[in-house]
């Protein structure tokens, strides 16, 4: 686990497990519904389709990174990819509330 502290707190960074599953949920769900606002689609958002992308990324054994504030609440996200030597971020998201802080 890597602890930071940035102006308004502290946080880890850490990988992400099984017991997150509620919380990095709702991220992921969040993260595919502003993609489909950049393409115009208007949507909501779909916390059960984020469980199921969670659980393929973690039965594929994507490297999935989560930071966490001192509550324990998850602001943001990191799913990575490896392909022989090669590391590939996959998907990134950040809360919104979360953004532009350092």
């Amino acid at each position: 686990m890597l602890k930071l502290d940035f102006i308004g707190g502290n946080y880890d960074i850490r990988l992400a497990k099984f017991e997150d599953e509620k919380k990095i949920s709702i991220l992921i769900a969040r993260f595919r519904e502003k993609l489909k606002e950049l393409k115009e689609i208007k949507s909501s958002i779909n916390i059960e389709q984020g469980r199921e992308e969670f659980e393929e990324y973690m039965e594929a054994k994507y490297p999935v990174f989560v930071v966490e504030d001192d509550r324990k609440e998850l602001l943001g996200y990191l799913v990575c990819r490896i392909d022989d030597s090669v590391v590939w971020a996959e998907s990134l998201f950040v809360s919104h509330d979360s953004r532009r802080r350092g």
